[in-house]
């Protein structure tokens, strides 16, 4: 997102171009009152791959980026 667009992409993995949406073709944003991360998605994970799917969310999946540093 910037001043003038925000870009979205429902697959983050894709090679896909995100859509690139105009700021001044919305009416209305607001947030979401549910997460798109399935309920109990967390239970499933062990403690090292949980902070491993932190890191990446936090890096915007780069990997170099300091997130994954130890």
């Amino acid at each position: 997102e910037d001043e003038t667009q925000i870009r979205i992409t429902s697959d983050p993995l894709s090679n896909n171009a995100p859509t690139v949406i105009a700021k001044s073709e919305i009416e209305q944003q607001q947030l979401a009152d549910l997460s798109p991360m399935p309920a109990g998605l967390l239970n499933s994970l062990d403690p090292i791959q949980v902070l491993d799917l932190l890191a990446y969310i936090e890096s915007g999946g780069k990997p170099g980026h300091a997130a994954f540093d130890p």
